[in-house]
């Protein structure tokens, strides 16, 4: 008899349990689900299409008063959302349209950051590119936003993070992946990432892969030939912003200048190359004029 009053015990606590959380619900999360459920039978029908259909949902969730409780009817309904690919459009709609702010560069502190931080996982899930590449930034061991996160740095994450972020065409993941090898001295590791790089940054990275061949950086072999075939590329590449292009395009003068590291010397290509260089951001061309007191 004992046990079996344990077992109605356990069923009745259950089921208190679950009535329990229906009335959690607020009656505004309440009308948007049957709303919802409205707009999701008419788009099964192909009565309204893909942006109706957002159209609707986003409406419907205007009605909901509270921002937590806008986060819960998404999230309570994730599997139908993703099932006609509105979930991180809603999402994302949630940031753009400044009810959930991920982060405030003005006070430099992050507003209501648990519901970000989830907002963000959320889109990455859904494959979205900035958002594993902001999440890979909070793993950083160099990461600003560790104290508002409660986050502890961790390498594996932030590579796991960063590298999904480039498979999805995020711009500078790989370089920054690339940089972080380099700084942990994993130099074949750091080669691997750089010549990932496609985007305006690219002349830059084959730089550093032409200066990691040059010098043979720790587990890289020494390699003047690959070296020089890297810089070359990283000089004459057509998609790198001028800026990138600088550090590359002073060794190639310095190289041509003082006919070392495998090129022929040529003072008159190198001067030319100099002389538009002097005054620009990186002021090694500069000091190099000055030491070897180049007049033009």
């Amino acid at each position: 008899m004992k046990h079996i009053r344990i077992i109605i015990i356990t069923i009745l606590l259950s089921s208190f349990s679950v009535q329990n959380s229906l009335f959690a619900q607020s009656s505004s999360e309440q009308r948007f689900q049957t709303k919802l459920n409205q707009t999701l039978e008419k788009n099964k029908k192909g009565l309204i299409d893909y942006d109706t259909t957002f159209k609707e949902i986003w409406s419907h969730l205007q009605f909901v008063s509270k921002e937590k409780e806008k986060l819960n009817c998404v999230n309570n309904n994730r599997k139908a959302l993703q099932e006609i690919d509105m979930l991180y459009p809603i999402y994302k709609a949630m940031r753009e349209g400044r009810y959930i702010p991920v982060y405030n560069p003005i006070t430099e502190k992050c507003n209501d950051c648990e519901i970000s931080l989830g907002l963000v996982k959320y889109a990455a899930n859904s494959g979205n590119a900035d958002a594993n590449w902001y999440l890979g930034l909070l793993y950083d061991s160099t990461s600003r936003f560790h104290s508002d996160f409660n986050f502890k740095p961790d390498f594996q994450k932030f590579q796991d993070y960063l590298s999904k972020a480039h498979q999805l065409g995020h711009n500078e993941a790989a370089i920054v992946l690339a940089n972080a090898f380099e700084n942990k001295q994993k130099y074949s590791k750091a080669v691997e990432w750089y010549v990932k790089v496609k985007s305006h940054l690219r002349s830059q990275a084959l730089t550093s892969v032409s200066v990691i061949y040059r010098e043979g950086k720790g587990d890289v072999v020494k390699d003047q030939k690959t070296a020089n075939d890297y810089l070359v590329a990283a000089v004459n590449d057509k998609g790198s912003d001028p800026s990138s292009k600088e550090y590359a395009q002073f060794l190639y003068a310095k190289y041509l200048y003082l006919g070392i590291e495998g090129f022929n010397k040529d003072i008159q290509t190198a001067k030319k190359i100099l002389q538009a260089l002097n005054y620009k951001e990186d002021y090694s061309a500069e000091k190099f004029i000055k030491e070897h007191n180049i007049k033009f």
